[in-house]
C-alpha cells in the first residue's frame, strides 16, 4: 500500500510538470483540477495504446494486415497524444486539448470499426462509450450529450450500410478473432477503471482543497 502511495505521489510530480506552472500555482483550484483531469486522461490512454500496439501483434501471431494495421495505427494515436501534452503545456484554456482528446478517440474508435468488419461483425464497439465519457468528464454535459448522439447516429449509419449488403474490410484473421476479443475486453475494462479512478483520486483532491478555503474563510 505504501508503495502505491509513493508511485501516485511521483506520478502526481511528473503530471504536473506537464501543464502550465502557473495554473498549478494558481489560487483557481477548479482550473487546475480541469487541466490535471485532462492530462491524467491523456497519459491514460498513452500508456493503453502502447500496451495494446505491443501485444495486438502478438495475440495475432504478427499476421498481415492485422499487425500492420494495429501497429501503424498505435503509433499513430500515441504520437497524437504525446503532442496533445505538449500542446496542454502551451495553453491556457485546457478545452482546447479536451476537445481533440475526445474527437481522436472518437475518430479512431470509428475508424478501428471501419477497418475490422463493419459494427455488426466487428469488436471494436465495445469502445464507443469511451468518447462519450470522456467528453461529459473532460468537458460538459452539452458536449457529451453532443457526442452521445453523433456516436448513436454514426453506429445506425455504419449498421445500415452493412444490412443494405456492403461488406467492410476485416483486418482480424478468423482465426484469432476470440484473442482479440478477450484482448479488445481487457484493455476496455482497464480503460474504464484507470479513468474513472483517475476522476475520483482528483474529485476528492479537489473536495478537501475546496473545504480547507472554506474553512480558511470562515476563520478570517
Amino acid at each position: 500500500m505504501q508503495f502505491l502511495t509513493q508511485l501516485m505521489k511521483h506520478f502526481e510530480t511528473a503530471r504536473d510538470k506537464l501543464i502550465p506552472h502557473e495554473v498549478v500555482k494558481s489560487a483557481n483550484i477548479d482550473v487546475a483540477y480541469r487541466f490535471r483531469l485532462v492530462a491524467d486522461m491523456i497519459i491514460i490512454s498513452m500508456i493503453v495504446i502502447a500496451f495494446f500496439t505491443i501485444n495486438y501483434p502478438i495475440i495475432t501471431h504478427f499476421s498481415w494486415p492485422a499487425s500492420i494495421f494495429s501497429t501503424s495505427f498505435g503509433i499513430i494515436l500515441f504520437s497524437f497524444h504525446a503532442f496533445l501534452l505538449i500542446r496542454l503545456k502551451q495553453q491556457k484554456n485546457h478545452e482546447y486539448t479536451a476537445h481533440w482528446r475526445v474527437f481522436s478517440t472518437f475518430t479512431a474508435v470509428i475508424a478501428g470499426i471501419i477497418i475490422t468488419g463493419g459494427v455488426l461483425d466487428s469488436l471494436t464497439p465495445v469502445f464507443l462509450p469511451l468518447p462519450i465519457m470522456m467528453a461529459f468528464l473532460l468537458i460538459n454535459r452539452s458536449i457529451g450529450l453532443l457526442y452521445a448522439c453523433i456516436t448513436f447516429g454514426v453506429y445506425m449509419t455504419l449498421a445500415s450500410i452493412s444490412l443494405l449488403g456492403h461488406q467492410f474490410t476485416q483486418s482480424i484473421p478468423l482465426q484469432n478473432s476470440n484473442a482479440v476479443e478477450i484482448l479488445l475486453w481487457l484493455f476496455f475494462s482497464i480503460t474504464i477503471l484507470a479513468l474513472i479512478l483517475a476522476y475520483d483520486e482528483l474529485s476528492i483532491k479537489l473536495f478537501r482543497q475546496l473545504k480547507l478555503e472554506q474553512e480558511k474563510q470562515l476563520y478570517l
